[in-house]
């Protein structure tokens, strides 16, 4: 991957778990590993919400008598919306745009509020496939497309980038180095040597600090199988079972 002067990432799934500001499993030690390698990197973020325009639509409908769904069914509004971005933008330092309109699968477009026919966010041009947040950030930034790298996890995103003229990466594969892994190993010291961590780790906190999550994932997340299996053979095995060295390691 080529060094660029500015990465546009998509928010939803490529930085954060959808409709939170909660960041997915290596995507903080990947942003910061890549603006080790690129100290003069800008990052930017380019997101639909189109909840903010459904939500919008079906007040306009109820409002004519109609009825397309509650309004308030997903309990987002629009000053609850644009503070969850901020705050993830703010955390990586990177300048959010965002798109409220709303499409729906058949085609059809969400009406816009009235006093908002000029604004970028509720363009048609700004909602992705569509390439307008992409070449507003480019312009903010004075750069070139050759310069740009578009990042996300949606066909929506690679064509943006398409449309644009910049380079696509899937954020899979732009995370994939700092991706956690999880390790059972028989004698500590060991697991480390496997994960090869490239930055410098406190390993005894590390540990920690993970088998720690991964207790109190067990106690709340009932649907993680995998989870509570991992915890409950920790458990057994430090019980009393022969097998004393036994220690998960996570990264």
């Amino acid at each position: 991957m080529k060094r660029q002067k500015l990465v546009i990432f998509d928010l939803d799934g490529t930085l954060v778990h959808p409709f939170t500001t909660i960041f997915l499993p290596g995507v903080r030690l990947g942003l910061r590993r890549y603006k080790k390698q690129n100290p003069n990197v800008k990052f930017a973020i380019a997101t639909n919400k189109g909840n903010i325009g459904l939500k919008h639509w079906r007040q306009v409908v109820r409002d004519e008598g109609g009825d397309i769904g509650d309004p308030n069914a997903n309990g987002w509004t629009t000053e609850s919306t644009i503070e969850l971005i901020n705050t993830v933008a703010l955390e990586i330092d990177a300048k959010p745009y965002w798109s409220f309109r709303y499409q729906s699968k058949k085609g059809n477009w969400s009406p816009v509020p009235v006093g908002e026919e000029n604004a970028p966010l509720w363009s048609e041009s700004w909602r992705k496939p569509n390439p307008g947040m992409l070449l507003q950030a480019m312009a903010d930034h004075g750069v070139t497309p050759a310069e740009t790298l578009m990042v996300g996890d949606s066909e929506d995103d690679r064509l943006a980038a398409e449309k644009a003229g910049v380079e696509f990466v899937s954020a899979e594969d732009f995370f994939r180095e700092s991706q956690p892994r999880i390790v059972v190993s028989y004698y500590p010291p060991r697991a480390w040597e496997w994960l090869s961590l490239r930055d410098e780790v406190d390993q005894d906190a590390t540990t920690a600090n993970y088998e720690a999550m991964l207790r109190k994932s067990a106690e709340i997340n009932e649907r993680s199988s995998l989870t509570r299996w991992l915890f409950s053979r920790q458990q057994t095995l430090a019980k009393g079972s022969s097998t004393k060295n036994l220690t998960l390691s996570l990264c």
